[in-house]
């Protein structure tokens, strides 16, 4: 299966999240981290193009840390629905999850 490119904007070379803190250095090395990860959501995530770059450790702190997970799936699903085609409909008919809302 072919993947989709990431919707999400990413500086090439940087981690996700090491940028959302402010360092926007280059790694050597980067992990593919699924947005939403598990076997089906996976996949999902494949098809919608929801994966971001990160490095090791932020890769290994979002599967360890709910909170940072929820925030980056809350983000992926604000980013996901800003594009037109889109909807918040056609997101819980696909995820069946408000992530957005969890935030508040």
């Amino acid at each position: 299966m072919k993947h989709k490119k990431s919707i999400i904007r990413q500086r090439p070379g940087t981690c996700f999240i090491c940028c959302l803190e402010g360092n926007d250095r280059q790694h050597r090395y980067l992990e593919t981290h699924h947005i939403f990860f598990g076997t089906a959501n996976r996949r999902k995530s494949e098809a919608e193009g929801l994966t971001v770059r990160l490095c090791q450790r932020h890769h290994e702190a979002v599967h360890r840390n709910a909170k940072l997970c929820r925030r980056l799936q809350a983000y992926a699903q604000k980013v996901w629905e800003s594009y037109p085609e889109h909807s918040r409909a056609e997101w819980m008919k696909i995820f069946h999850r408000n992530y957005r809302e969890d935030m508040l």
